[in-house]
């Protein structure tokens, strides 16, 4: 992982990181006391797992797995919220059909009670401490939070670098509301666009046209109708599952195009 830290924000790998864990209880559960050693499918691999034939080695395993797993889905919350938000929505939408109730799916279980513990355990190393650096206290000192026995200046770095990964249960909430705005936001205009069929397809030519001519004007919008207007080329690509490489291309040079020192 220190030469491959994307790996902790990989789709794949935290899929098949979550999907072991349900199986690997589940199995767990089936097993009786005085059970032969049994193997498993690790999911999305040709990897075979095989467990204990006593109940204490596997709940060890079973414990250090989630210990670790833990560990992993905390730190792609540290270094990438956003991204690990959109991987917990789109796993919830693929096993939401997986389980009879919540409880029950335990790789669902361990990625919430994970970042719960996140949220509880950024929080408690955060105290609030009254500012006095331009001498002495009064009522008018505002409060700054400050880590314990640290700098103000690596206060300052700490909280540009790691701003988004506070409240990353809001973080969440608030991915998954603008999902759901912008995802009934196109479909609502797609109701009123001229579209064709192709190979049993629906398409929109019209509208990507101008979805195109919009994204070349992208000089003459604001910041915010910049923002929006992305979203809803997403969601258009979303909702269509087309891959449209002329807006693909506007969208990754948005970035450069924007750029400014």
């Amino acid at each position: 992982m220190n030469k491959f830290p994307h790996m902790l924000w990989n789709s794949s790998v935290i899929r098949t990181m979550l999907d072991f864990m349900h199986i690997l209880k589940i199995t767990s559960n089936q097993m009786q006391s005085g059970c032969i050693s049994i193997s498993i499918d690790v999911p999305h691999s040709n990897i075979r797992y095989t467990l204990p034939d006593t109940k204490e080695k596997r709940d060890y395993i079973i414990s250090d797995y989630q210990s670790r797993c833990d560990s992993l889905i905390n730190e792609a919350a540290r270094c990438a919220p956003t991204v690990i938000c959109s991987i917990l929505l789109d796993y919830l939408v693929e096993n939401r059909l997986s389980f009879i109730d919540i409880n029950t799916h335990f790789g669902i279980e361990l990625l919430m009670s994970s970042i719960i513990s996140w949220d509880i355990n950024s929080a408690q190393n955060i105290d609030y401490e009254e500012a006095n650096a331009n001498g002495p206290s009064s009522t008018t000192d505002t409060l700054t939070r400050i880590k314990k026995g640290q700098s103000k200046t690596y206060l300052v770095e700490q909280k540009l670098r790691n701003f988004d990964s506070r409240g990353f249960v809001s973080t969440c909430t608030y991915t998954a509301t603008s999902r759901s705005h912008y995802l009934g936001k196109i479909d609502g205009i797609l109701t009123s666009q001229k579209s064709e069929m192709e190979d049993n397809v629906k398409l929109y030519p019209e509208f990507e046209k101008k979805l195109i001519e919009r994204l070349i004007e992208k000089n003459t919008m604001s910041e915010s109708e910049l923002a929006d207007f992305v979203m809803l080329c997403t969601s258009y690509m979303c909702v269509t599952k087309r891959f449209i490489r002329k807006i693909i291309y506007q969208l990754c040079n948005l970035p450069v195009s924007n750029f400014t020192l």
